[in-house]
């Protein structure tokens, strides 16, 4: 439900030429589909005294209002529009706030700001307000018609019906369109399948009996989820391969080029089928954005320019003792800088990567999910789920030693359900029974005893992400540094 709270149209602000000259009354005419809304606000005139105001209000059930402002001249406007909106989100969240302030130049609306108000922002940044830039000048007009200033709302239904100034990733009609992958990659699209193909075919081949099997019911069940959301997101390059590991572990995680794991622990506790779907659509927000092989690249990036220093300064030192540097080097300072840094945050690179991945991932995972036909603030209640779980050591966050900011992760998801994603209420929240008769099948299968046995599953899958990363980086720096490198 949509409800807009305040509403004021201020003159004698130096921000631009009305032309809207000799008004006598001023209507408000808002969008009938915005079922149970209530509609007040104030419209304010600098007049020869000073300053007046004249309030009105639009009731529900009713979709306009008119005041009876006076012959009034406005020279200058500013156009402030607050309203809250609980769309798309269970009543848990409640509504949130949002208010827009657009400059009024000549009769027509120029760009309007977008003022989030909350404890936590839409980036997850540190500020309490974030601001954006919206062109809603398509669904909220103001004209003058004789005596008559009218204020056209009758096409608003959301922030969704605006465009968004240089953030296509907020638009949801937009998927498919996006190049949410842009940004430095040294990989092509088919060197992340290959990275891919190369991790698994090493996971399996050591820990083949902890995946569950292509026809194992829950596999099918969660390889069709997984195909519906790939579907309804920003590419059709990658294809998604879901594999189930059969261990206490409430995580999943995505390699480059579309593999998709789940661990069985995330299954089992998973709050609804919509909190599941979130999940899975986070981590094709990941493959689809390229956030492995971009992190992959940050840290080439970074080795070389760690190595570039160190080898100038070792190079020095050889020359001072007369040491022949070609041979050493190699062992002396490029290994162990490579050992070192990967060490800093290869896996997470792979399996997570920054912060500001993790967000992006959130956003656009979001919007998959919804488009796929599930409730899109369904990751928002997995996010409680690990709240509750505190330092529950098979969260592989823990066992990652990472501890995101649940609260403001989840209120981003919230916002753009709220804001960003046209009302709809018939998606998939509550388990299905295709979802129940695959747990059912699920529940036959026996967990490795003991959380320690659990964790060394997750654990083993983070040492063969070691080995696959290392053993890149050594390729990729070697390429960089041929004659250090010794022959094969």
């Amino acid at each position: 439900m949509m409800k807009l709270l305040v509403l004021a149209l201020a003159s004698g602000i130096s921000m631009g030429v009305m032309a809207l000259d000799k008004i006598d009354r001023l209507e408000i005419v808002r969008n009938e589909k915005m079922q149970g809304s209530f509609l007040s606000g104030a419209f304010e005139v600098r007049k020869l005294l000073g300053l007046k105001k004249y309030r009105f209000e639009i009731p529900i059930g009713e979709n306009k209002s008119s005041i009876d402002i006076k012959d009034t001249k406005i020279r200058r406007g500013l156009l402030a529009l607050e309203f809250s909106s609980d769309n798309n989100v269970p009543a848990q969240y409640g509504p949130g706030k949002v208010k827009l302030l657009g400059r009024v130049r000549k009769g027509k609306l120029d760009r309007m700001l977008a003022l989030f108000e909350g404890e936590k922002p839409l980036n997850g940044k540190k500020p309490k307000k974030l601001k954006k830039l919206f062109d809603c000048s398509n669904v909220i007009q103001l004209h003058q018609e004789g005596e008559v200033a009218r204020l056209d709302m009758s096409q608003f239904n959301g922030l969704f019906d605006c465009k968004i100034a240089g953030d296509s990733q907020l638009d949801f009609e937009e998927i498919g369109l996006r190049n949410v992958a842009a940004g430095s990659n040294f990989y092509s699209e088919s060197d992340d399948v290959t990275m891919g193909q190369e991790f698994v075919s090493q996971y399996l081949a050591q820990n083949a009996r902890s995946i569950l099997a292509d026809d194992h019911p829950m596999t099918l069940f969660l390889q069709d989820m997984m195909n519906r959301i790939a579907g309804a997101s920003d590419t059709r390059r990658f294809t998604p391969k879901v594999y189930v590991i059969n261990a206490d572990v409430l995580n999943a995680f995505a390699l480059p080029g579309g593999s998709i794991f789940v661990f069985r622990g995330l299954i089992e506790r998973s709050p609804n089928e919509a909190a599941l779907a979130g999940v899975l659509a986070h981590e094709w927000a990941h493959v689809a954005a390229r956030h492995g092989t971009k992190g992959v690249t940050r840290q080439i990036k970074l080795i070389l320019g760690a190595i570039g220093t160190r080898l100038v300064l070792y190079t020095i030192a050889a020359i001072l003792s007369s040491n022949d540097t070609k041979d050493d080097a190699w062992a002396e300072v490029i290994l162990p800088l490579i050992g070192d840094l990967t060490i800093v945050g290869a896996q997470l690179q792979i399996l997570h990567g920054s912060r500001v991945n993790e967000f992006e991932a959130d956003r656009l995972g979001s919007q998959y999910a919804y488009k796929a036909g599930y409730a899109p603030y369904g990751l928002a209640l997995m996010f409680e789920e690990f709240k509750k779980m505190g330092g529950d050591s098979t969260s592989l966050e823990e066992i990652l030693s990472t501890h995101p900011d649940h609260d403001s992760r989840i209120n981003q998801v919230v916002n753009i359900s709220r804001f960003f994603l046209p009302e709809e209420r018939n998606y998939i929240e509550a388990y299905t029974p295709e979802f129940r008769d695959a747990f059912v099948a699920l529940t036959g299968v026996v967990l490795p005893i003991g959380k320690e046995a659990n964790v060394s599953v997750a654990k083993g899958l983070i040492g063969s992400v070691d080995k696959l990363v290392h053993e890149e980086l050594q390729k990729q720096i070697g390429d960089s540094y041929p004659q250090y490198k010794p022959a094969q």
